[in-house]
């Protein structure tokens, strides 16, 4: 066991307390020496003293040089991505904003980020990321590469008995990223809204649905920080959960966390059958094509036995394959393979 481990998350979204707090919190309650950054007076501090270096999605070329000197003086550095960064979508500009080190923004183009993200690989000791398919698109610029799926926690249930309603509940909930993938879903939503009265869409986030979804009524709410987001979707109470994914390269190497969290909340899953939601069992989740929306959403409504199979065989895979609890052990080899190297 290393002597010292600085646990670094980038911010405090999802992202970072899925890939760092969640996972070396846990380790950290098992006994591994891990510390998270302190104020910002006692960091530079904290960064001298540890042995390992445990960061998330980091590619900020001002950042380069502090890296690559911590390095030089025998730091082992672990860098943990959960996204293809080499193919960023065009209508997802924001995730080439890097913060640089007097707080200010830049841009980053295409060419420049994926410069970048190699520089960084390369100089990782390892790399650990979300599934089988980053990992063998990363290997060829990291020294080793690790999967640690995104997971889940006891914490993260319903703390409240679901309630019930004579209303169906579809949601569909997600960032300014997924847009096109939203787009998937608005004539079938809009068919089943005027076809099934009690069924009621929301969507949430940071994006205008009601100039998406112009032709019916829907339920929409913003976007909140990570620490209020499930309590939010609990009280939306979906029994539905829609999450449409196009067909490209960045979506095929996305991971299925958002099942897991809307599993946690007893609700159903219809999600594309593509990418991180093809290795889900077709007895937890209702796979689909990218014409299949609405027939899928019909057979739900007017089978409330089958959208019942669905959420009780989702929890099962879930408390098998995504609980932090049963899966803490590949962190472990993650940060045992990059002492051992």
């Amino acid at each position: 066991m290393p002597e010292k481990i600085l646990a670094v998350p980038l911010d405090d979204t999802a992202t970072s307390y899925h890939r760092v707090i969640q996972p070396l919190s846990y380790l950290k309650n098992k006994g591994w020496n891990i510390e998270f950054p302190k104020e910002k007076s006692q960091q530079l501090e904290q960064f001298k003293n540890a042995d390992i270096i445990y960061l998330n999605c980091l590619y900020a070329p001002s950042a380069y040089h502090f890296y690559r000197e911590l390095v030089r003086k025998g730091k082992k550095l672990i860098l943990d991505l959960d996204d293809d960064y080499f193919n960023i979508p065009i209508d997802s500009p924001e995730q080439t904003v890097v913060i640089k080190r007097d707080g200010s923004q830049e841009i980053l183009t295409s060419s420049q980020r994926i410069y970048w993200m190699k520089a960084f690989l390369r100089l990782a000791t390892a790399v650990s990321v979300t599934n089988q398919q980053l990992a063998d698109f990363y290997a060829p610029y990291a020294k080793q590469i690790w999967v640690t799926p995104n997971c889940v926690s006891e914490e993260m249930c319903r703390d409240i008995p679901k309630p019930v309603s004579d209303t169906i509940t579809i949601l569909w909930t997600g960032s300014v990223s997924h847009m096109q993938d939203l787009g998937l879903l608005v004539k079938p939503i809009q068919n089943i809204l005027k076809k099934y009265p009690r069924v009621r869409f929301v969507c949430q986030g940071d994006l205008p649905f009601k100039e998406i979804f112009t032709e019916c009524n829907i339920s929409s709410f913003e976007g909140v920080k990570y620490g209020d987001y499930l309590n939010l979707l609990q009280e939306i109470n979906p029994d539905v959960a829609l999450m449409p994914l196009q067909k490209n390269n960045f979506n095929l190497r996305k991971s299925d966390l958002k099942f897991s969290q809307l599993t946690l909340l007893e609700c159903a899953s219809i999600v594309s059958n593509y990418g991180p939601y093809e290795e889900i069992p077709d007895t937890a989740a209702l796979k689909v094509e990218d014409d299949g929306w609405e027939s899928a959403l019909e057979s739900l409504i007017e089978n409330p036995s089958k959208m019942l199979g669905f959420q009780t065989e989702a929890k099962k895979y879930v408390s098998d394959h995504r609980m932090i609890s049963n899966q803490y052990a590949a962190w472990e080899k993650v940060i045992n393979g990059c002492t051992d190297s």
